[in-house]
């Protein structure tokens, strides 16, 4: 099609559309007086939603968090005292990560608390609390913490013996910190063992020789070698 086709039929449907438009102007005019009232009403109820959307963030979220924020304070710092039930339970004018989740849960540091929580149920052997809180942390997009999550879970699966459901977590970690040597050899080793340790010989010797694969200048180099001369069968 020429350009000058292509012109004349882009006014004639312009043409249309704006005869369309008179047409039904003084339609549209009595249509609004008629329901005038309900438009009104329509649009008073949206405005008010939109207010209610920011009177609740600037005066029940923030205030929230900063209240959160406070009282973890005080749970952190028996936490990294390494006073687990005291900064898991808290107690008297303080509280612990599980009334910090209780009552700000909605909030970001509501959400760390539960990462908290879940590594302290995981200290005092409560394996079932860890895997349930953990599970309800969100990463928002923090892949570090995202790894970290799935490694807790492995953790916790493993110590329940619940083996393919630990290496299900500790693929994932793996997977996501393909790039992040740290992590990437860290859950491969704690994989590799896993699946030693059940007679997967097999798998346990691809754990291993990945990290040398990808990594093969690791400080762990020395270690990954001797675990990988086990399973090299």
């Amino acid at each position: 099609m020429t350009n000058h086709k292509k012109n004349e039929q882009l006014h004639s449907t312009t043409q249309e559309v704006f005869d369309k438009l008179d047409e039904t102007a003084i339609q549209s005019e009595q249509f609004f007086e008629k329901h005038l009232k309900n438009i009104i009403y329509v649009f008073v109820a949206a405005i008010i939603l939109i207010l209610g959307y920011f009177a609740y963030t600037y005066y029940f979220e923030k205030p929230n968090n900063s209240a959160a924020l406070e009282a973890m304070g005080e749970a952190e710092k028996f936490f990294f005292q390494d006073s687990i039930k005291k900064a898991l339970n808290g107690g008297g004018a303080y509280y612990g990560f599980e009334q910090i989740i209780e009552e700000y849960g909605g909030t970001d540091t509501g959400n760390l608390a539960k990462y908290y929580a879940s590594i302290s149920y995981y200290k005092l052997k409560k394996y079932d609390q860890s895997i349930e809180v953990i599970e309800s942390f969100k990463p928002n997009g923090d892949e570090v913490l995202e790894i970290i999550k799935h490694g807790i879970l492995g953790d916790a699966y493993a110590q329940k013996k619940e083996y393919e459901k630990a290496l299900e977590n500790y693929d994932t970690a793996i997977e996501k910190a393909e790039d992040l040597e740290t992590f990437f050899v860290f859950y491969n080793k704690k994989a590799g063992i896993l699946s030693f340790e059940n007679k997967k010989i097999k798998e346990a010797n691809q754990y291993f020789s990945s990290i040398l694969e990808k990594f093969p200048n690791t400080p762990s180099k020395n270690e990954i070698e001797k675990y990988e001369a086990l399973t090299d069968r």
